[in-house]
């Protein structure tokens, strides 16, 4: 794994710690003002952990996340870079335009088109 793609997942955990810090905020926020079933309180009550105290599995729906921002993030610098009127995103498998980040490359030097 290159330096890049280590700056890569390090950031995306970054993003997904920031998701899992919203989800928190807002669930606590419902919690506070909605009237909640007793099992859904329960259930949201166990995740209102840090990011880090989280399974792997807790921590890859708050990656989905983190990705769709990556790819955001990607389009945006891509467009700055290549014009908005370019077709350089159609040269990206279909894999990567949905969540480029696991195949843990640039999308552009990707080896599954």
């Amino acid at each position: 794994m290159g330096s890049g793609e280590l700056e890569m997942d390090g950031l995306r955990e970054q993003l997904a710690a920031l998701e899992h810090n919203q989800w928190v905020y807002w669930s606590k926020t419902i919690a506070h003002n909605e009237n909640l079933s007793g099992e859904r309180l329960k259930r949201w009550q166990k995740l209102w952990i840090p990011y880090e105290q989280l399974t792997e599995k807790e921590k890859d729906s708050d990656r989905v996340w983190a990705d769709k921002v990556l790819l955001i993030f990607y389009q945006h610098v891509s467009n700055s870079r290549h014009g908005k009127d370019s077709n350089h995103i159609s040269d990206i498998c279909n894999k990567c335009k949905l969540n480029w980040v696991e195949c843990g490359k640039d999308p552009r030097g990707c080896e599954l088109k």
